[in-house]
């Protein structure tokens, strides 16, 4: 059983064989020995155990062990020997093939860079001129008046700078072994040293770039500070809103598992919407649908805020997924079979001659329920209500009263039932089946303000309208509680509009108007002087 030691390489933790211990520290003695008398000696092997390091972490991903021997001899291997590369420049090339495919990336070249170096970037990476990239950039930021300058901070802000040897041999896209290594740090010394000759014959605009060069790096600092700042503020919005939400939704869903609310009002709604599932069920549906998001913005929130990398288990995320995709299925087919029962529309009619003579004035008003405290008030939808016997039924105030014109001389109602169902028939009988009473005394006519039905021809979506036939000439009094019952559009031809209650209204000419309103006074005797001599001329 081999000894296992901890090292320190490139900054990062290893943990090795004590035999391929010894083999790596020979390798890298070996190295120093090597370059100790080159320029950059320090930044050589900083760069070569930089290397190492991320040859050694792409080989943990892949074995997930203890580095051993091998691993230490592959790397070998990739790297080469130091006195591998004791020859001429070009006997190196010929004799020196890669043993892996070279890996080329994006960095901003700093060094032939006149600002942040990423046009001279996208030359090493694409091939192609930087000057083409200079001028692409300033095209652009003309034709789009400063805007493309957002776009370049941010590459700017999100492409890193090739500091180290083996960033730009990834950008010029060549191998990284020991060669190149130092052939990148000696180049870099004579860049160094050729610029301190020259420093005295260099133009006022070398001095100009590099300022500039300092204060957008400065610039792009700050904003890239600024995005993490609100990032993290982001986050944190994520985790308070989403584990708000999840608390609350958990909550919800455990009183409704364990209290049922089957006496709530609300209730009455669910079970007429026909969901198709037990009324547990169907909650756990509906919190799979939002907790699953939630979970996930959740998670989202903690890698933004967390440095540690918040990994969660492939099993996990498409066990969620394949969840959440499910309930979202079982609701769409449970939405479009409530749909598939409703499709049909039909009325069921039926209309009551009044014993009033045309020149009687009607009285009109609505009535409650005899037994449920209610308002006399117009209310949409249906409501599941229980009466004193323990009886459960439908209840509804959606009814509409609509006054219209007769034309013969006997007042009437029509009541006219409506209901949804497959077919036509089915929905006939549900809108037979709707309970609606009214009651005529003297010549007061009594509307119920409400209608009823079994609760058997439920999922039926029922409503009702009374139809009004007033004869020529006949007067209407409305009372005050009709009012929300006639709100009635344009297109529906109402007579009487909203704000005539509790005002005597005669029909004349197809229209109502106030007999006991000033204004009207003259226009109403006016109409009936002209209704008079059209009559004397008919005589003659």
């Amino acid at each position: 059983m081999n000894k296992t030691i901890n090292i320190n390489l490139g900054g990062i933790l290893f943990h090795i064989d004590e035999p391929a211990y010894l083999i790596l520290k020979k390798y890298l003695d070996s190295i120093k020995n090597t370059f100790k008398n080159t320029p950059g000696c320090e930044e050589i092997i900083s760069d070569i155990e930089n290397r190492i390091a991320e040859l050694l972490i792409e080989n943990q991903k892949t074995t997930g062990r203890i580095i051993s021997v091998d691993d230490i001899e592959q790397i070998i291997k990739v790297m080469g020997q130091p006195e591998d590369y004791q020859i001429d420049p070009e006997e190196n090339q010929q004799q020196s093939e890669p043993s892996e495919k070279p890996i080329k990336k994006l960095y901003r070249d700093t060094i032939n860079g006149y600002v942040g170096g990423i046009c001279a970037g996208l030359e090493h990476y694409f091939k192609i001129d930087a000057i083409w990239f200079r001028l692409l950039f300033i095209a652009l930021a003309i034709a789009s008046f400063g805007t493309v300058v957002l776009v370049y901070i941010a590459l700017w802000i999100f492409i890193p700078e090739a500091k180290s040897a083996t960033q730009r041999l990834h950008m010029i896209g060549e191998q990284v072994n020991i060669s190149n290594i130092e052939k990148q740090v000696k180049e870099k010394f004579n860049q160094v040293s050729d610029k301190l000759k020259d420093v005295d014959y260099k133009d006022l605009s070398h001095k100009a770039r590099k300022k500039s060069s300092v204060f957008f790096e400065k610039l792009g600092s700050g904003i890239k500070n600024t995005f993490k700042i609100l990032a993290h503020i982001l986050g944190y919005i994520l985790i308070t809103v989403t584990s708000l939400g999840l608390v609350a939704l958990t909550f919800t869903l455990i009183s409704i598992l364990v209290f049922g609310f089957q006496e709530a009002q609300w209730f009455s709604y669910v079970e007429l919407a026909d969901i198709g599932l037990p009324i547990w069920l169907a909650s756990l549906t509906v919190y799979i649908i939002i907790g699953i998001p939630l979970i996930a913005l959740l998670i989202l929130g903690i890698k933004i805020c967390r440095k540690q990398k918040t990994n969660v288990g492939s099993t996990t995320k498409y066990s969620l997924l394949i969840l959440w995709l499910l309930a979202i299925f079982t609701t769409v087919f449970l939405g479009l079979r409530q749909v598939s029962k409703q499709v049909i529309s039909q009325e069921y009619i039926t209309t009551k001659d009044l014993n009033l003579k045309s020149s009687d004035t009607l009285y009109v008003s609505m009535k409650g329920h005899p037994y449920l405290n209610e308002t006399i008030q117009h209310e949409r939808g249906l409501e599941i209500r229980t009466n004193n016997e323990g009886d459960r039924f439908i209840f509804s105030k959606d009814i509409n009263l609509i006054v219209k014109k007769s034309y013969d001389s006997i007042p009437k109602v029509k009541i006219i039932k409506k209901a949804h169902a497959t077919n036509h028939l089915k929905a006939i009988e549900k809108a037979k089946a709707i309970e609606y009473n009214l009651d005529l005394s003297k010549k007061h006519l009594y509307l119920d303000s409400f209608f009823t039905a079994n609760l058997n021809e439920k999922h039926a979506q029922q409503k009702l309208e009374i139809h009004l036939y007033m004869p020529e000439n006949m007067i209407l009094f409305a009372d005050k509680n009709t009012q929300s019952f006639h709100l009635n559009p344009n297109w529906k031809n109402d007579l009487l509009h909203a704000g005539e209650e509790e005002k005597y209204l005669k029909l004349i000419d197809n229209q109502l108007i106030c007999i006991n309103c000033n204004e009207n006074t003259t226009q109403l005797k006016k109409n009936s002087s002209n209704t008079d001599t059209i009559s004397k001329n008919k005589n003659h």
